[in-house]
């Protein structure tokens, strides 16, 4: 009780001593919080000149809620509990706004929705994306997963973000029916105070994959409605609305679209998007595969034309060889004022004999500035998004006794900046327990690194536990600064449907300590 009483005295004295004073709560590495928002007339964008510490500052709110605000000013930043002066002629609104979260940050270990990871294997084998046909047998198969991420910083900044998200990941197949969905829904939190998890939380639901596909089986035609890639071609993209597909004989065979696009964070648009993809198989024996696809997608907003794209691809498979390429051009203006152009190439050469695998890729990117993304925007529109050409080898050796050894080279260039990337590795993996080793080194026009990352994964108590790290030298311009990083993670299955992992991670180097905690339980479904 006496603590409590203690805590709403120390809130409300700044208030009963000065109506017209904020007091700064937290500060990050270029802002504060202050204990105002626009209960008190406070709104994003407001700009005024205050006596800080003594010294006249112009501060200017990034953010604003409706008790607390994210403040930016320029020089050095003003210790927690001090006091800042308010405009004089504020005047609060009729109704509270509250702050948005940005994004939240996802971790690494978390990787790609599983969706995307079928559509890239689909790619690279030269297969449609699923579904290609009915299947035989009917068979329901996923995972539910709850889990929970959260960082934050160990100094001053006292700064914290929290991901909560129940994933749900489901196929269901009857007859010539298919139905299957990748969706997830977080409970986000704003970057805060770490003593206020969820204080500006907002809710999200983002689907991957939403679709009821009919295929019969032995028909030549194919139908599928909901949120789902648009075409084999995964240049052009996914689509909320139907899809079709007709096999048209030799080989051949022709998917259509249409709907709306989904916008760049998953929701709902009123972006009209068509297309269609014209592609061909040739399958010869267990070994030999290929295939071409040729397709446009039409975009549109506002009744007019936003994009206009054709995409085409052409992969062969033999043996332990690989090929693949693909280009992107676009036929319509962006909305930085760019005309037709090639937007995207890349080719890509897998090669394994013995024990030696190969990987070269290469291409160019230029990205299409769509309307509706130059929207989303804002201000931001004049970023310069200009041509980028990239390379990249790698290189993998395996020796006896479970040793590998490989090297990777990768490097980027274009608009006057440039940056490389090497590492040289060694993998020993003696069941059950593996060690990994990567000394590596970044060059580049904004900075310069050399480091080394290692780990190894041990079995202990039907636990898959995982220990590693890497430390850095970094070099930017003339300075020169360290940082470290340390992760701890651990795994098992059990109940026979039942799987868990749990990872901490911890950094330092330039800035404040940062923690990092991740947790997962899953349930598996079906087959």
């Amino acid at each position: 009780m006496r603590t409590a009483l203690l805590a709403a005295l120390a809130l409300l004295l700044p208030r009963l001593s000065d109506a017209r004073d904020a007091r700064v709560t937290a500060t990050t590495r270029t802002t504060i919080y202050i204990d105002a928002g626009t209960a008190d007339g406070l709104v994003a964008g407001r700009v005024w000149t205050s006596t800080v510490a003594g010294a006249a500052r112009e501060l200017r709110v990034v953010a604003a809620a409706s008790h607390s605000a994210v403040v930016e000013l320029a020089g050095p930043l003003p210790a927690v509990g001090t006091a800042i002066t308010l405009p004089a002629d504020l005047a609060p609104p009729p109704a509270p706004a509250a702050l948005r979260p940005p994004p939240a940050v996802i971790p690494a270990w978390r990787g790609d929705p599983s969706v995307m990871k079928q559509v890239r294997r689909a790619a690279d084998a030269g297969d449609e994306a699923p579904p290609t046909a009915a299947r035989s047998t009917d068979r329901v198969r996923g995972e539910i997963a709850l889990s929970a991420y959260v960082a934050g910083d160990a100094g001053e900044t006292s700064t914290s973000w929290q991901d909560l998200a129940l994933s749900s990941q489901l196929e269901v197949i009857s007859g010539p029916w298919q139905y299957d969905h990748v969706l997830e829904a977080h409970l986000v939190g704003a970057p805060d105070v770490f003593y206020a998890p969820l204080q500006h939380a907002s809710a999200r639901l983002d689907v991957y994959l939403l679709r009821l596909a009919y295929a019969p089986a032995g028909a030549r035609y194919a139908a599928s409605l909901g949120r789902q890639p648009g075409a084999p071609l995964g240049e052009l993209g996914s689509v909320d609305g139907g899809r079709a597909r007709l096999v048209l004989g030799g080989g051949a065979d022709l998917t259509v679209f249409g709907g709306v696009r989904p916008s760049d964070d998953l929701g709902l648009t009123r972006g009209p998007r068509a297309g269609a993809d014209l592609g061909w198989s040739y399958v010869r024996g267990p070994g030999v595969r290929a295939r071409a696809d040729l397709g446009v997608a039409v975009d549109a907003r506002g009744g007019a034309l936003d994009r206009l794209q054709s995409a085409g691809s052409l992969s062969l498979a033999r043996g332990g060889t690989y090929l693949r390429g693909d280009a992107v051009v676009d036929l319509a203006d962006d909305a930085a004022g760019q005309g037709s152009r090639l937007t995207r190439a890349s080719a890509l050469a897998r090669v394994r004999t013995g024990r030696l695998a190969t990987t070269v890729q290469g291409g160019y990117d230029r990205p299409f500035l769509d309307h509706a993304l130059a929207a989303a925007l804002g201000d931001l529109t004049d970023l310069r998004l200009g041509p980028r050409t990239f390379g990249e080898i790698d290189t993998r050796y395996a020796l006896r006794g479970g040793l590998e050894v490989g090297a990777l080279a990768r490097g980027a260039w274009g608009d006057d900046v440039w940056s490389g990337y090497g590492e040289v590795r060694a993998v020993l993996a003696r069941l059950p327990w593996s060690f990994d080793v990567a000394p590596h080194a970044v060059v580049g026009t904004l900075t310069d690194e050399v480091g080394v990352r290692a780990g190894v994964h041990v079995p202990v108590l039907r636990w898959q536990l995982g220990l590693g790290g890497s430390v850095d030298r970094v070099t930017a311009g003339v300075a020169t600064a360290w940082a470290g990083l340390g992760r701890v993670s651990a795994s098992r299955s059990f109940l026979t449907r039942w799987r868990t992992s749990l990872a901490v991670e911890a950094a330092a180097g330039d800035g404040p300590p940062r923690v990092v905690g991740f947790a997962l339980l899953a349930y598996r479904l079906g087959e």
